[in-house]
């Protein structure tokens, strides 16, 4: 098992890029090689998370297993929710099985369906390519038509009304509390903290402006916070999604969209309107995180031993939000971040609560 204080140093150095401190570390024990974390994974594992080239390179070089029994594990599709093309593109040189499926919430996925869904073009493009090259099919993605809402409004006429959508997001949140309870009842961990993740970009219509519902136990929760695959508590997230249809149908109706943008064929006034989508999205996650001030005040975010937990902002793969440290003062006032803080910083993590 890999102990704290080795995992802070070597992720350091590989965070930093310093491929001569790995180097020197492992040539003097070499026993440490094969061994795994019980959040992180193995070395390989840890690699991919830091993002950096030399380091996954070296670790593959001394014979690191690639791991694809879950996804949680499978270090291909860590590069590939980071994306991280030039690690993805590393991993298509490997000698690994591409056709592996998982089932998630949205159904069963291989590595090229994760990335139509996750990743950029560019990914989707280097592993089609692979694909090819192995003879494996590569089939066309479903082509879905955006929904189209009763009444749906004209760009310049849609119109976020704050009241209406906090209205919307309580009665969600309150259920969502109500089912995490409910399936964490028996367990001996009770909820640590929550978060929820707005995908107000997303490419897939069927989830743009749906909120995923993040339930986090203490022994977990540094995982989930560090961008790792969720762990098994992710099993709470589809049917507390559930409670979000209202919040994604007011949103799709109301909202400006990545399809209006893309209809549009003057350069500039696409920039004008992607600037509005921009800000618009800030404005949803600023009203979430006011929607959940309140309704701690109210005592409504407890778990079902009658303790209040956390909730932080989600963090995503490259687009940390600006107001980081605001949203996570405003949704957690009254309660003591700085224990938090000193878990988080357990595993050499960014310290943002102070």
């Amino acid at each position: 098992m890999i102990e704290t204080e080795v995992l802070k140093s070597m992720r350091k150095a590989m965070e930093n890029d310093d491929i001569d401190t790995i180097k020197a570390f492992f040539e003097e024990r070499p026993q440490l090689l094969k061994e795994e974390h019980k959040l992180y994974g193995t070395w390989l594992n840890i690699a991919v998370d830091c993002g950096k080239k030399k380091s996954v390179e070296y670790f593959l070089s001394k014979g690191a297993h690639i791991d694809i029994d879950s996804i949680e594990k499978n270090p291909l599709f860590a590069a590939i929710n980071w994306k991280n093309s030039e690690l993805v593109s590393l991993f298509m040189k490997q000698d690994m099985d591409l056709t592996v499926k998982y089932q998630v919430s949205y159904g069963e996925v291989d590595a090229l369906g994760y990335a139509r869904i996750w990743s950029t073009p560019e990914i989707v493009s280097l592993i089609e390519k692979r694909y090819m090259e192995l003879g494996i099919p590569v089939t066309e993605p479903e082509q879905k038509q955006p929904k189209k809402m009763p009444g749906r409004k004209l760009s310049n006429k849609k119109k976020l009304d704050k009241g209406v959508l906090k209205e919307k997001l309580a009665v969600a949140i309150r259920q969502a509390i109500s089912d995490a309870c409910e399936k964490t009842a028996g367990d001996k961990e009770e909820i640590y903290a929550m978060s929820f993740r707005m995908h107000c970009d997303a490419e897939d219509v069927d989830w743009r402006y749906m909120c995923e519902v993040i339930v986090q136990t203490k022994e977990n929760c540094i995982g989930s916070m560090e961008k790792k695959y969720i762990p098994e508590e992710y099993k709470y997230s589809e049917s507390n999604m559930d409670a979000f249809r209202p919040v994604q149908e007011y949103l799709l109706e109301n909202c400006i969209d990545l399809d209006e943008c893309d209809e549009i064929r003057d350069a500039d006034e696409e920039e004008k309107m992607r600037e509005k989508l921009k800000k618009q999205n800030v404005q949803i996650e600023k009203i979430l995180a006011e929607t959940v001030a309140e309704l701690r005040k109210k005592k409504i975010l407890v778990n079902h031993v009658g303790k209040e937990f956390y909730v932080f902002p989600y963090i995503g793969e490259e687009d940390i939000p600006k107001d980081l440290l605001s949203y996570t003062k405003k949704m957690n006032k009254g309660l003591d971040v700085a224990e938090y803080n000193k878990f988080i910083d357990t595993m050499g993590s960014m310290n943002f609560c102070e």
